[in-house]
């Protein structure tokens, strides 16, 4: 029998005489990894189990022991011995992933070459170490989604992972412009001159452009599509983007091209409503009338009238 640990909330020290009992009775107990095994909250309940227990009791993986006991000298020790490897999977998360809000464990997984450039969806967890964990992973390079952008707004840290992510898109922005005045002829640049943000079709004309010349370059300059299959090629920062503070983070970055069109004609304010996952519809008349504000186009077709509402509203006033 097993008893699912990652299901309670938080152990205390005297619940561990408790967890002492259960497995004299039988238990065993499973952290196999899994979306709930390696979450900030119940890392310390798992702390708690494998320091006071007998490790044939547990059932995980060694290197998914190492994780949990967030022993950074025993990880280093073990990824210096080869025991195990910086980009091992466990139950299909990858151990950098499992290391989310132990930043020390991630730096260590990273300085011994583990790969960074996945899409983590869990970049949005809360907690300071979390958020510094978040920090390492971004600057090696991990891919961001348009989802996370508008979900980074609901953290409950006055908008610092929001601007955390937001400043990242603008530094990768800004380097496949260094790399494209590295490789490329002046001529075909946009807006050379300028020093702009690439953005929509032209970051889609640049990255096409060095890669037909074997120039590498690295995926997290785009963007993962709202879908997570695909990247956003030829969509600017604000295509699928329904959050005005995101929205406004991105405008003060740098990014001040608020109309222009994707490779299919559309432009930001004319596919609202179409393929973005408002929960409100106070978030849809924000960022419709952010985007107006901004001299943004009304020549579009919405395919809601509920969409349309706020606009109507907004022309009136």
């Amino acid at each position: 029998m097993n008893n699912v640990v990652w299901c309670t909330p938080c152990l205390e020290k005297e619940h561990v005489p408790l967890i002492a009992r259960l497995a004299d009775a039988g238990f065993s107990f499973d952290i196999s990894a899994t979306y709930h095994s390696f979450r900030s909250n119940t890392r310390r309940n798992l702390q708690l189990i494998l320091s006071n227990n007998d490790d044939e009791l547990v059932k995980a993986t060694e290197s998914a022991k190492l994780i949990y006991r967030e022993k950074a000298e025993e990880l280093r020790e073990a990824l210096r011995q080869r025991q195990i490897s910086p980009d091992e999977k466990i139950g299909g998360y990858l151990l950098l992933e499992m290391a989310l809000g132990w930043t020390e464990g991630v730096r260590v997984l990273l300085e011994f070459g583990g790969d960074a450039r996945h899409y983590f969806p869990f970049l949005l967890d809360h907690g300071v170490e979390c958020h510094h964990s978040v920090a390492l992973l971004l600057r090696a390079g991990c891919l961001l989604s348009k989802q996370q952008l508008n979900e980074s707004v609901s953290c409950n840290d006055e908008g610092e992972r929001m601007m955390l992510l937001v400043n990242e898109v603008a530094v990768r922005r800004k380097r496949l412009r260094t790399l494209a005045e590295a490789f490329l002829p002046s001529a075909m640049i946009p807006n050379f001159n300028e020093k702009t943000l690439l953005d929509g079709p032209d970051c889609a004309k640049v990255y096409d452009l060095l890669v037909a010349r074997n120039i590498e370059v690295p995926c997290p300059f785009l963007l993962v599509a709202y879908s997570f299959s695909e990247y956003s090629f030829g969509n600017t920062v604000y295509h699928e983007l329904y959050r005005k503070e995101c929205a406004e983070a991105l405008y003060n970055a740098g990014f001040h091209d608020t109309d222009l069109l994707d490779l299919e004609g559309h432009s930001p304010l004319g596919s609202l409503g179409q393929n973005c996952d408002f929960r409100r519809l106070d978030e849809l008349t924000e960022i419709i009338i952010w985007h107006i504000s901004k001299g943004d186009s009304c020549l579009f077709i919405t395919r809601s009238i509920t969409c349309f509402r706020p606009f109507i509203a907004y022309q009136r006033d």
